[in-house]
């Protein structure tokens, strides 16, 4: 008997030190400069999204106000924005996303009128491209469960809220979005339908139609019990392979290698809502909504071209905060490193409260960080802040 338990004192030894093999490193990071723009009152803006336009200059989606704001980091200040047209020949859409390619090729998608169009920085429309009536290939579409045959593209940016952009590939002319298929389940139950689907869709331009599908969901969506949130984000290298970032696994698939990772963060221990996906399953918008911001979940994935290294954006669980009502950018976070090779480096915790970890930008010299989060008890409103940050590996 004596044996036995030495025997098992030794197993669980055994099992503690493997998983403290898997704990990420932690790391530490250091700000290397504090960018503050002076805002006037003409200055009204809400971003939705950010992109670099070059290594000084910032393109930022401002959806409410239907414009494209030029802001200079390097000489802190805004330069000029660019109004979108409400009518006549350069009439745009109610804008949910954007990707900027060229001083004059920005393509802007309207999830109201499921439409690619292209603008230039004088907000003309050079090309348009309607999506409707969407069908899967037969090979496609027979994997799929419940599916009537019809998909969607869907992509979407809100300011603390949404962060799932497109890309576009100027060797191939192509475009690549999330899609989500239509279902002929009723309720909850439409969820299988989303979690057998291919997530990514390849449009070419040059031939008006989806290419190609691609993207598998993690085993955790494959059970009767699963997230409820359908919606991941993507990030290309600079090979023009996608990496998908799951919003409630720890899991992340990579196109490159047809494979999943386990890209795991220090601070989580799987405390997100499961919902039952049977067809008798019914949920309050409140429910879905407070899982929404206070369960864990990784938010953002940003791939680095200087460094070629990953960032994947840990959300920590608002459960510690004592509110009812608490929303998701209150929450700590943090950003878990990880190579090409999807090797985890290490991860950094980050202050809660102060920055908007879905607006991060790689530049040559480190990670420049937004810091309008309206949470955060020293943001100024007579302010557009970020940091310049630096992750010590």
């Amino acid at each position: 008997m004596k044996n036995k338990i030495i025997f098992l004192l030794v197993v669980l030894w055994t099992c503690s030190c493997n998983d403290q093999t898997h704990q990420n490193e932690n790391l530490d990071y250091r700000i290397l400069k504090k960018i503050e723009i002076e805002l006037s009152s003409k200055n009204q803006y809400i971003h939705s999204q950010l992109q670099f336009l070059d290594s000084c200059t910032i393109i930022a989606l401002d959806r409410n106000f239907r414009k494209l704001d030029i802001i200079s980091i390097c000489d802190e200040r805004f330069e000029k924005s660019i109004l979108l047209q409400d009518d006549g020949p350069d009439k745009v859409y109610p804008v949910s996303s954007f990707f900027y390619h060229s001083v004059d090729s920005i393509f802007l998608f309207s999830l109201d009128a499921v439409t690619f169009q292209l603008v230039d920085t004088s907000s003309h429309v050079l090309n348009e491209w309607r999506l409707q009536n969407l069908v899967f290939p037969d090979e496609v579409f027979a994997n799929i469960s419940g599916s009537n045959g019809y998909f969607d593209p869907f992509s979407l940016t809100q300011n603390g809220m949404f962060h799932l952009p497109f890309n576009f590939d100027e060797s191939k002319n192509r475009l690549t979005v999330n899609i989500l298929p239509q279902s002929e389940f009723m309720g909850f139950k439409d969820r299988k339908t989303y979690y057998s689907s291919p997530l990514i869709g390849i449009y070419s331009l040059e031939n008006n139609s989806f290419m190609s599908f691609s993207g598998e969901w993690p085993d955790l969506y494959q059970a009767d019990k699963t997230p409820n949130n359908p919606f991941n984000n993507f990030v290309f290298n600079d090979k023009q392979k996608f990496v998908i970032n799951f919003y409630n696994s720890d899991k992340v698939f990579s196109s490159e290698k047809n494979d999943f990772y386990r890209i795991s963060s220090n601070y989580f221990d799987e405390r997100y809502t499961l919902f039952s996906i049977d067809a008798e399953a019914d949920y309050t918008t409140e429910q879905e909504l407070n899982a929404f911001h206070k369960d864990e979940g990784y938010v953002n994935l940003v791939f680095d071209p200087f460094k070629r290294l990953y960032y994947r954006i840990a959300k920590h669980s608002n459960d510690n905060l004592g509110k009812e009502n608490s929303h998701r950018m209150e929450a700590e976070w943090s950003i878990i490193v990880f190579n090409e090779n999807f090797v985890v480096l290490g991860e950094v915790l980050m202050p809660k409260k102060t920055y908007n970890y879905l607006q991060i930008l790689p530049t040559n010299s480190g990670l420049l960080v937004s810091k309008e989060n309206i949470y955060s008890p020293t943001n100024n409103e007579e302010l557009y802040e970020f940091d310049l940050i630096e992750i010590t590996l």
